[in-house]
């Protein structure tokens, strides 16, 4: 055995990566055509063909093939990965949409509380309990019916503009209103 079928030999594993410059995969490739005991270490590898050199054609495709697989599990891999983002971005984007429309983080909450107030008969629909959050058809007047329900009365003299303020007695709460077309929003504070 020479000393380059020593240095042949340690750089198989790396040629088999494909881990190597192209002068040094030439060196192997050229050592490999006329040294049958290296052929026969390289084999034993159960690697692929060395890739070709610069202008050779790949023996049987196996070197592309090899290469296209890779290719393709990266760009499946980074598929998937943008798809989880975009996803995640949508959700904290929902959520952020619904506390700022609606005053909950609650995404799942706040939809379905529109979906029933727009589409079904509900006067009302409760988006969160701490700090209460409703959500109600827009009408004026129904708030007033709502806290009455409850045992509450309106404070005349403490109302400031949307800010609406009823008492039961014993306790106040402070209800701050706002309205569209769609729906009235009550928010106690």
């Amino acid at each position: 055995m020479t000393r380059d079928c020593y240095i042949v030999r340690d750089l198989l594993a790396l040629c088999r990566e494909d881990l190597v410059s192209g002068e040094t995969r030439t060196f192997v490739k050229e050592h490999l055509a006329r040294c049958p005991a290296c052929r026969a270490e390289w084999e034993a590898l159960d690697g692929p063909a060395l890739p070709p050199l610069e202008g050779e054609e790949p023996e049987n495709g196996q070197p592309f093939r090899a290469f296209a697989a890779r290719w393709a599990r990266r760009r499946r891999a980074v598929a998937a990965a943008l798809a989880a983002l975009a996803l995640l971005a949508a959700l904290l984007g929902g959520c952020l949409a619904s506390y700022l429309v609606f005053d909950t983080p609650n995404l799942c909450a706040a939809a379905a509380g529109a979906a029933r107030v727009l589409w079904t008969d509900a006067e009302t629909m409760t988006l969160r309990q701490q700090p209460r959050v409703v959500l109600a058809k827009p009408d004026g007047s129904l708030l007033e019916t709502y806290m009455a329900e409850r045992g509450f009365t309106e404070l005349e003299e403490e109302r400031m503009g949307a800010l609406r303020v009823f008492t039961n007695g014993e306790t106040r709460e402070a209800v701050l209103c706002s309205q569209n077309r769609y729906w009235c929003l009550w928010s106690w504070r």
